[in-house]
């Protein structure tokens, strides 16, 4: 019988999980369900408080029948996971490892003792000009995984593997090949990500701070709704228009006025991409994950990009991944988890499990002699004559140990004392890390752009990311263009210029003018930034060839 194993998805709303089964070199899900995060358990895709967490996950494992399954595959919904793509030169595989971790300083300036980095070969080209390993490199805070290990073990699951919920995407949805390039929007509820396919090959992957959230609590708030009814309130923001609106909750102008920013920043990470790949272009968008069939969801999206935009669901092929398509688009980051998932598995982790194991045992062995030996002193003591001496002995041992526990009352006192400073002081620092911003560069970079410019510079479009601005620019000539270019490289508020191909044109008039983009990476502590995990445009990633 094929070996069963659950897949989870912890998220800031949602926990997913699924059963799954090995299917061929893939897998398929027989059993799947979502439940609401606990409150204040979970931020950012970091467990904050795993007994809470574990006893909600036990409690409803059990109510579904798989308190029998206790392999479990986690895969990681976080901007705190920093990615970036490198090529390396043609070296084996079993060498990529050792590359990886011997230049892991220069991809990721940051301290990397309080970070386990693990990487995915995308594509190997043994032969021509472009040969090498193209490489996309990972670095996930220790703290972050530790909270997955702990929450496991009080939930008794063995962790089987740590994924990161953008390769678990990426793993499945390759399977789905197309000459076209496909836009596959993953809609969660507190964020989106984005992974453009061409063939089975990744091109970029992008994530954003917008999901289906805001048209949720939207209409709980006009329906009167608690913040326990959040999943009954995403299902029924789901439902076909006529019976949505027949509730009259909201009407077309309320929802499209809420799912405005969440469909601009899929409108500009398709933007962004045909900006930077100039041979092709997007052909179509897919919908998928919780929040994909929010109503008007799919026609706004339509509408913005001017292309065709379709859910998972209706792509064929798509059940066998699932008993049901609409399970393969809610848990796609589940499902793709356990087909080749990352290696977050640090050591000193597998390490502490083991040591732990061996130490309960060693107890449950000391425990089980104290039990015989305690049973053969009564059996000893209940024929002896000295029973009684023996009783009159323990009632004094036990007067003076419980003056010896009175007299030390205060020890316990000053330990209760330190556990609550201590809890507060990680509550300060972990929200000292949390308030840091990516964009902290931003106002110095526009500026600089408003000082140093030349007059007749003319910026057709500029899209700013977390971590980076990208500018299309017009000048009158190539004399311009240079003075541009050098001016941005001595910028002080960006650490990286890229630059497209300047091209000189000619207007209906007959004036010619040059073209050409760029795009600026801020200064910034990639330890808390990454929001976005593209192999482009950031600190996370590198431009794709």
């Amino acid at each position: 019988m094929a070996a069963k194993t659950l897949n989870i998805e912890i998220a800031d709303r949602l926990v997913k999980v699924c059963e799954s089964i090995p299917k061929g070199k893939s897998y398929q899900i027989k059993h799947s369900f979502m439940f609401q995060t606990p409150e204040n358990a979970v931020a950012d895709g970091a467990v904050l408080a795993p007994d809470i967490l574990a006893a909600e996950l036990r409690g409803r494992l059990k109510e579904h029948g798989l308190t029998d399954v206790k392999s479990a595959v986690f895969t990681i919904t976080s901007g705190k996971v920093a990615s970036r793509e490198v090529m390396l030169p043609p070296i084996k595989e079993n060498h990529i490892r050792n590359a990886v971790a011997t230049n892991a300083a220069d991809y990721f300036p940051i301290d990397l003792s309080s970070y386990h980095i693990t990487y995915n070969l995308l594509e190997r080209t043994e032969k021509g000009e472009e040969a090498g390993c193209r490489v996309l490199v990972y670095a996930a805070p220790l703290a972050l995984l530790e909270g997955y290990f702990k929450m496991a073990d009080k939930a008794n699951l063995s962790v089987k593997a740590i994924d990161f919920s953008g390769n678990s995407q990426y793993q499945a949805l390759r399977a789905l090949r197309s000459a076209d390039v496909t836009m596959y929007v993953n809609v969660d509820c507190t964020s989106s990500f984005v992974t453009f396919l061409q063939n089975g090959k990744l091109l970029m992957q992008r994530s954003f701070t917008f999901g289906g959230d805001e048209m949720i609590l939207g209409y709980m708030n006009a329906a009167g709704k608690t913040g326990v009814e959040y999943v009954e309130a995403l299902h029924e923001c789901s439902e076909e228009p006529a019976s949505f609106f027949s509730r009259n909750v909201m009407d077309d102008a309320e929802v499209s006025e809420n799912l405005n920013r969440l469909v601009g920043s899929i409108i500009r990470a398709g933007d962004y991409f045909n900006s930077n790949h100039w041979d092709v272009q997007v052909g179509r968008v897919v919908l998928l994950g919780p929040c994909s069939r929010l109503v008007g969801l799919r026609d706004l999206v339509a509408n913005g990009t001017g292309l065709e935009t379709t859910q998972l669901g209706e792509m064929p092929g798509i059940t066998s991944f699932a008993n049901a398509a609409e399970s393969a688009s809610f848990y796609i980051s589940c499902l793709g988890s356990s087909i080749a998932p990352l290696d977050f598995m640090p050591p000193q982790f597998l390490a502490d499990r083991k040591s732990a194991k061996k130490s309960r045992e060693k107890t449950d062995s000391i425990v089980l002699g104290v039990i015989v030996s305690v049973v053969g002193l009564l059996a000893v003591l209940a024929l002896s004559a000295l029973a009684f001496l023996g009783y009159v002995d323990a009632r004094q041992n036990k007067a003076a140990m419980e003056k010896e526990i009175t007299g030390l009352e205060y020890a316990r006192t000053a330990y209760e004392t330190y556990l609550q400073y201590q809890k507060n002081a990680d509550a300060i620092t972990a929200l000292s890390v949390n308030i840091s911003s990516p964009n902290d560069e931003l106002l110095a970079f526009i500026g600089e752009l408003e000082e140093r410019m030349p007059s007749d510079i003319e910026v057709l479009s500029a899209v700013c990311s977390r971590e980076s601005a990208s500018m299309n620019i017009t000048v009158p000539s190539y004399d311009e263009a240079a003075v541009v270019l050098v001016q941005l490289r001595d910028f002080e508020s960006i650490v990286s210029l890229e630059v497209s191909p300047i091209v000189e044109q000619e207007d209906e008039t007959g004036v010619s003018h040059v073209n050409f983009s760029v795009n600026c990476l801020y200064k910034q502590n990639p330890a808390a930034a990454y929001p976005e995990a593209s192999p482009e445009a950031s600190p996370e990633a590198s431009p794709a060839p």
